[in-house]
């Protein structure tokens, strides 16, 4: 299945993210976007029974696995965990 397939899901954040944020998640392919805006739904408004750490380190992995794939930079890797951490923070 490829990366722009209709059978990929689209996932929106349900709440507000910094325009850096946003531009990281525009840049990405559906599955890596589908994959991450779900942690970061999960993250911000507590889905399921994960523990907010959980959700903050999958988000954390998350990015750090986009920067060794080489798919972001060393400042969007940054950026992600920046926020994962402030919505943990926030929860």
């Amino acid at each position: 299945m490829n990366n722009d397939s209709p059978f990929i899901a689209t996932v929106a954040l349900e709440y507000p993210a910094p325009p850096a944020v946003q531009t990281i998640l525009d840049s990405l392919g559906q599955v890596e976007r589908a994959a991450l805006a779900n942690r970061l739904n999960y993250l911000a408004k507590g889905h399921g029974a994960n523990s907010a750490d959980f959700d903050w380190g999958v988000c954390v992995g998350y990015a750090d696995m986009l920067f060794m794939t080489g798919r972001i930079d060393a400042s969007k890797q940054e950026a992600l965990a920046k926020h994962a951490k402030e919505l943990r923070s926030s929860r």
